[in-house]
């Protein structure tokens, strides 16, 4: 008897198992087709020429006195230029510094550049800003003679006679 009800209990399974005349199961719907990878997300964009010159400004607006080329602070300013942008004085036509670092014009443009650095003494000492009247804040700034639209800035501990020469060099080989 004992058989009889393990059978009885065990055949409801077995024909659900098989279905109806002992043909298997029959098959689940096929799955829909997985959804495609998503598109790789854009890299990401660097600040744009206008948001590196302002962080540019505001490190020089924060070093009245000059800003040490070693500094963290002075490392970050150099990143901005690339190595074709930054030149020995001696190569720069014989200037009265150790070194310029000038960037490309905002506006693509050949003429002027968008900010020039004097470095001197292991210091950036002296900036040359386009379309910025203000200059950088703190600094001793005027305008240029050329190109008209930009303004040069000395650090305060600049002297007159080095601003004097900084300024002719700049007036001088921009009006060429």
């Amino acid at each position: 008897m004992r058989r009889a009800c393990v059978l009885a209990l065990i055949a409801p399974l077995i024909l659900t198992a098989c279905g109806d005349g002992g043909d298997p199961p029959p098959q689940r719907p096929a799955e829909p087709p997985a959804a495609p990878a998503p598109a790789p997300a854009p890299a990401p964009v660097g600040p744009t020429p206008d948001q590196v010159r302002a962080d540019i400004l505001s490190t020089l607006a924060a070093h009245p006195a000059g800003l040490e080329t070693e500094s963290a602070a002075g490392r970050r300013v150099l990143s901005a230029f690339g190595p074709a942008d930054c030149r020995p004085g001696a190569e720069a036509g014989e200037a009265p510094f150790e070194r310029i670092c000038a960037s490309p014009s905002q506006s693509g443009a050949d003429v002027g550049s968008g900010i020039a650095l004097i470095i001197d003494s292991g210091l950036i000492l002296a900036a040359v800003v386009r379309g910025l009247p203000e200059g950088v804040e703190g600094w001793d700034c005027q305008p240029a003679e050329a190109p008209p639209d930009h303004t040069i800035c000395m650090a305060t501990r600049v002297s007159s006679a080095q601003s004097g020469a900084w300024s002719g060099y700049w007036n001088a080989r921009a009006g060429a």
